[in-house]
């Protein structure tokens, strides 16, 4: 069953903000050493190191992000 708010339960949930995790800057960076790491030795090494130059790429459009495409207006 719902109940009606108070005037402070309303104001009090309208101030705080949603919060987000966002991941650590290097996110791609650290996991494409890590990759690196595990590729040595390991069978699927190859595979391991075609994931970790992805995450390099990764990690490079989210330092240098591309510019956004120009809107065309249709009329």
């Amino acid at each position: 069953m719902s109940s009606i708010l108070e005037p402070g339960q309303i104001e009090a949930s309208a101030v705080m903000p949603p919060f987000l995790h966002l991941p650590p800057g290097n996110l791609f960076a650290a996991r494409a050493v890590r990759l690196e790491q595990l590729a040595a030795g390991n069978a699927l090494g190859q595979y391991l190191q075609l994931v970790a130059r992805l995450c390099l790429v990764q990690q490079r459009l989210v330092d240098n992000p591309p510019s956004p495409l120009p809107v065309v207006e249709q009329r």
